[in-house]
């Protein structure tokens, strides 16, 4: 398993590149029918939320990791009320994405996924981590949330160094779980209008 995780995070960018391909291939090409509309409207708008806090919320932790992910243990911030602040608002936007195509089998595919993988790749980094700084990595480990926040534990600075690059960089990355809704949206109208005729209907 340890190989494995260190060819993905090699190659992480390509591979979900190929991925994200994958995904807007099945949303093209198969549809669930689900003929409430505020079904759907729900769908839709609870999965723009919760894309809405991933954006936000990988923003805020890029902010105070962007340059510092091995080099120190960061502890303010998001960092303070969970280790994992960065996994957590992507699932939340992986929730989301999934939610707005309004597709059952990509809303239990998308989090399966994500569930079944992530959790490994997130114990191999506390591993490489603990071995990287010792004790006072295991303290934080004990103080901290692995996954679920606690925000009465939160700490933050008055002030911050931030690399600017590298910030800007992640949050270019950020934007693109908003453009991802767009074309969701766009699939969606092409479906109604009969523009993409072929579709799997579950």
């Amino acid at each position: 398993m340890s190989w494995n995780l260190r060819l993905f995070e090699k190659y992480r960018t390509g591979i979900s590149r190929i991925v994200a391909v994958f995904l807007f291939l099945v949303l093209i090409f198969t549809r669930t029918r689900i003929e409430s509309d505020l079904a759907k409207a729900i769908l839709n708008n609870f999965g723009l939320f919760l894309i809405t806090l991933c954006v936000f919320g990988r923003v805020w932790s890029s902010l105070y990791i962007s340059g510092k992910k091995t080099t120190m243990i960061v502890k303010d911030g998001p960092y303070s009320v969970v280790r994992n602040p960065l996994y957590l608002c992507s699932y939340l936007g992986v929730l989301g994405i999934s939610l707005a195509t309004e597709n059952l089998f990509l809303i239990v595919l998308l989090n399966a996924a994500f569930l079944l993988y992530y959790p490994f790749v997130i114990l191999s980094e506390e591993k490489k981590l603990t071995e990287m700084h010792g004790e006072s990595f295991t303290q934080y480990m004990q103080q901290t949330p692995r996954i679920i926040p606690r925000f009465s534990i939160l700490t933050q600075p008055e002030t911050y160094e931030v690399h600017v690059h590298i910030f800007t960089n992640a949050l270019r990355d950020a934007i693109w779980f908003y453009i991802a809704y767009i074309a969701i949206d766009f699939i969606k109208l092409a479906q109604s209008k009969g523009i993409v005729s072929f579709v799997i209907d579950f």
